[in-house]
């Protein structure tokens, strides 16, 4: 074979057809990843496979960036891997503003029971990043690294999905405090009851303003999930810091589920009444499929483009796009339920995903950073009454100044033991 036939072999690339089930197998592995190991499985419901649609949407064509990922270490930096991921969200199409179906139906299941994930869900064919957005240790952070959350949280919002004006929340006082001068970041959070009745509501979170040191606002946004958290509990309690910057942070509910739409992806919040709900003896995978299912149909049928601020209706729009993902993704959680209850150390659960692949859902700990302690009040000597001999205070020992953290600086995030999730063979 000639040098040439031997180049242009090289180059040739896979059918549409044949990258398009390559994709579908690595996701179809991805319940396997994160499933416990356990001597008791309980498989979710099996349905009757359904032939697979040939109506994918498009493969989106990595932009140029990206293409360095394939020659960066094994694993890629956090902050390295963001940067490709925010160019390749950039690249999506501009979600539309009417909403897509809703479908609810179990997706078929493997001989393991495992869920296939639905014709649509998979928009890249990059084999690496489809293996990073799935490992759970790399994007929660381990080995003294950061997480991709943070590294995303970190990035400036693309221009198309940044707010512009009129970002009141509907039934607060508009303009309070000055808008101005209050920083915001684009997202949005709603709360629904995990087990909705008829008097039940969708409602958009509470905010909070929240006063950051400006030398620590980048660290503010690297872990501001998590911060979000502690505001919550009432953690935060002491005066801000001098020279600091006001932003406007959601408060997820301590009772009911959270969900928060970012330019990025997207989470749920699980505080520890839905997982007392969701862990009672009665709650098998049958159950928490169809419970989880039932409670993201109901949330999507009933928020309204009316609860959102016009600023953050880009954010809005993309809550509507799991709508054809919404029977997998409760299966799906129910499937790895085991890890996602593992992860729990007292205060909830969080599940993210990336818009980039929407139904690898990534499960971690919601883990408030630790009260500070305020400082003991200084003692002055008391001075002595006239006439009496002057008299020198006794010594005293001060200890040295410890550096505390921040009022609104979040704890880093632990890094998940390895132990946790078994490695995929």
């Amino acid at each position: 074979m000639s040098e040439l036939d031997t180049s242009l072999k090289r180059v040739v690339s896979p059918t549409p057809s044949e990258k398009k089930r390559t994709a579908l197998q690595r996701l179809k592995n991805l319940g396997g990843k994160l499933k416990p190991k356990s001597k008791k499985k309980t498989t979710p419901p099996v349905v009757e496979e359904e032939p697979i649609e040939e109506e994918f949407e498009p493969f989106v064509e990595l932009p140029e960036i990206f293409h360095a990922l394939l020659d960066m270490a094994d694993p890629p930096e956090p902050d390295t891997l963001a940067q490709r991921l925010r160019a390749l969200i950039t690249s999506l199409p501009t979600p539309s503003t009417t909403p897509p179906p809703v479908r609810t139906k179990p997706p078929a299941v493997d001989a393991d029971g495992r869920p296939i994930p639905p014709p649509g869900a998979i928009l890249i064919k990059d084999p690496k990043l489809l293996e990073l957005l799935q490992d759970d240790e790399f994007m929660n952070g381990c080995e003294g690294r950061c997480s991709v959350w943070e590294a995303l949280d970190a990035m400036d919002i693309p221009s198309w999905r940044k707010p512009t004006s009129g970002d009141d929340v509907p039934g607060e006082p508009a303009g309070t405090p000055d808008d101005d001068q209050v920083q915001t970041s684009g997202d949005i959070m709603f709360t629904y009851p995990l087990q909705p009745g008829d008097a039940s509501e969708v409602q958009l979170a509470k905010s909070q303003i929240v006063h950051i040191p400006l030398s620590k606002l980048d660290t503010f946004w690297q872990s501001r999930w998590n911060f979000l958290w502690s505001i919550t509990v009432g953690l935060v309690s002491s005066p801000p810091a001098p020279e600091t910057k006001q932003v406007k942070v959601w408060v997820p509910s301590t009772t009911k589920i959270s969900f928060q739409a970012m330019w990025w992806g997207y989470r749920l919040y699980l505080p520890p009444p839905v997982m007392a709900v969701l862990n009672s003896t009665e709650a098998e995978a049958v159950k928490i499929a169809a419970t989880i299912t039932t409670a993201l149909t109901w949330f999507l049928s009933n928020v309204k483009p009316s609860m959102v601020p016009p600023a953050l209706l880009p954010a809005f729009l993309l809550v509507q796009k799991l709508g054809p993902y919404v029977g997998y993704i409760g299966t799906f959680i129910a499937w790895i339920w085991g890890t996602v209850k593992g992860k729990d150390q007292g205060s909830g659960v969080v599940l993210t995903a990336t818009w980039v692949l929407p139904v690898a859902l990534i499960p971690s700990a919601i883990k408030p950073p630790p009260a500070t302690e305020p400082a003991p009040p200084a003692t002055e000597p008391t001075p002595p009454s006239t006439g009496a001999p002057e008299t020198t205070p006794p010594a005293t020992t001060t200890p040295p100044a410890t550096e505390e953290t921040p009022v609104h600086t979040p704890a880093p995030i632990e890094p998940v033991p390895p132990s946790t999730i078994p490695a995929t063979k």
